[in-house]
C-alpha cells in the first residue's frame, strides 16, 4: 500500500461523470428489466476483467480505456449525424441531463449528445495521459491538470518537483489540448449548423 498523491480525486470525478451518463441514457431510453439485467451483468464482467488487467498492467488498463473512449466518441458522432439527418427524432432533453449540464428548458437530445461526446473526449485524453505517465515512470507523481502548463516556454517554469513533472508530461498535454480544442470547434460548428437549420424552419 502507498500514497496515491491525490490521484483518487480526478479518478472519482471521471467515475461520477460516467455514472451520470448512465443515468441520462437510462432516462432517455427507458430500458426494460431484462435490459437492466444485461447491463448489470456486463458491468460485473467488466469490473472483474478490468481489475485483473489493472493488477497485471496499469498502463495497459488505462490505454484500453483510452481506446474505448475513442470508440465512444466515434459512436456519439454517428449518433449526432443520425439526429441531424432526421433518422433519429431530436426529442426534448431529459430532466437529468438538463440538471447535470445546466441546459435550457428548450434543450434537445442533440444538445445532450454534444455534451456527452465532449466528456468522452476528456476521458480519452485523461486515460492516455495516465498511460503516458506509466510509460515515463511518473505514475506516482502528483497529478497535474491537463491545461496547467500549456503555452509555457522551456525554462519558464520554476524548478519545483511539481513543475518538473508538468514539463515532462507536456507532450501528452499538448496532444490532449489539441484534441479538446478540436472537439470544441466541432461542437461550435454543429451548434451553428443547428441554429441555421432552426432559423430556416
Amino acid at each position: 500500500m502507498k500514497r496515491d498523491h491525490g490521484w483518487i480525486n480526478p479518478l472519482q470525478e471521471e467515475a461520477e461523470n460516467e455514472r451520470m451518463h448512465l443515468l441520462i441514457w437510462m432516462q432517455h431510453t427507458k430500458p426494460t428489466r431484462l435490459e437492466r439485467a444485461f447491463v448489470i451483468c456486463a458491468q460485473g464482467l467488466y469490473v472483474a476483467a478490468y481489475s485483473v488487467l489493472m493488477y497485471l498492467s496499469p498502463r495497459t488498463a488505462h490505454r484500453t480505456v483510452g481506446y474505448l473512449e475513442e470508440a465512444a466518441h466515434r459512436a456519439y458522432t454517428d449518433y449526432l449525424r443520425a439526429v441531424d439527418e432526421g433518422k433519429i427524432p431530436n426529442v426534448p432533453a431529459g430532466e437529468v441531463a438538463k440538471t447535470y449540464y445546466r441546459l435550457d428548458d428548450s434543450a434537445t437530445l442533440r444538445d445532450v449528445i454534444l455534451h456527452v461526446r465532449a466528456d468522452e473526449c476528456m476521458h480519452r485524453d485523461f486515460n492516455h495521459h495516465l498511460g503516458d505517465l506509466y510509460d515515463n515512470n511518473e505514475a506516482d507523481e502528483f497529478p497535474t491538470k491537463m491545461d496547467e502548463t500549456m503555452g509555457l516556454e522551456e525554462g519558464q517554469a520554476a524548478e519545483s518537483s511539481e513543475e518538473k513533472s508538468g514539463r515532462k508530461a507536456g507532450k501528452g498535454r499538448k496532444r490532449q489540448s489539441a484534441a479538446t480544442a478540436e472537439a470544441a470547434a466541432a461542437t461550435a460548428g454543429y451548434s451553428t449548423q443547428a441554429a441555421a437549420s432552426n432559423k430556416n424552419e
